[in-house]
């Protein structure tokens, strides 16, 4: 019976996610901005002082420049949905806040290590720091985006009737993202040893802030 609910579960997580790409294929303006975003960004990270760029200068603004990613692709969710009058059709229909929330997050990853993937490319080209695809690069991009995915997801979800979330999104996105960069930036920092536990560490705080917004999204999406 339980086997039963889980896949009827993922069923869901499936429709839902499958709705919202179509709905991000039709909008693709929004997501070659997005790209744009990024290019530009990665260019002017390293040209702008390509002969002093350090891994102490490349790394932070990697990570930054993610959290600005999460930033968009967050009103691509909820506040979305909120826009369009089509929250109220997935709050009638027979699923779970939480199922519709990991859904979003979901959706929110994917989005995120897509363009996530195309700016570690083009800072590697740009700056020359070849580095930025080593396998502890790609571990910490990996399990960071999960972390902001479910950061962004729940912030969409708390202020999508709010008048000023233009503001209070960055805002909260920061906020709640602020306690693993620095741990992010020490773990790819190549002159500083790869320490497990760390990625222990960094990889327990990401599933815990996933568990602890769904758990919390069952009392928001029900407002």
């Amino acid at each position: 019976m339980g086997g039963c609910y889980s896949i009827m579960s993922l069923n869901k997580v499936y429709y839902i996610l499958l709705k919202d790409l179509k709905v991000e294929i039709r909008r693709l303006f929004e997501i070659l901005a997005s790209i744009s975003f990024v290019t530009v960004a990665s260019l002017v990270i390293a040209q702008s002082a390509f002969k002093s760029l350090t891994p102490q200068l490349v790394v932070p603004a990697l990570w930054v420049i993610l959290i600005f990613i999460a930033i968009f692709t967050s009103t691509t969710t909820f506040t979305r949905e909120a826009d369009k009058k089509t929250l109220y059709g997935l709050k009638i229909i027979p699923v779970s806040p939480s199922i519709v929330f990991l859904s979003k997050t979901i959706f929110i990853l994917m989005l995120m290590l897509f363009q996530g993937t195309i700016e570690i490319l083009l800072l590697t080209v740009f700056s020359s720091q070849w580095y930025l695809l080593s396998p502890n690069i790609i571990v910490v991009f990996i399990i960071l985006s999960v972390y902001v995915s479910a950061v962004a997801a729940f912030t969409s979800a708390i202020v999508m009737y709010s008048e000023g979330r233009s503001f209070l999104i960055p805002m909260l996105v920061l906020i709640f993202t602020a306690p693993i960069i620095p741990l992010a930036v020490t773990l790819s920092t190549p002159n500083i040893p790869f320490n497990i536990s760390d990625v222990a560490m960094m990889l327990i705080e990401a599933i815990l802030m996933l568990v602890t917004t769904s758990i919390l999204s069952e009392y928001v999406l029900k407002v």
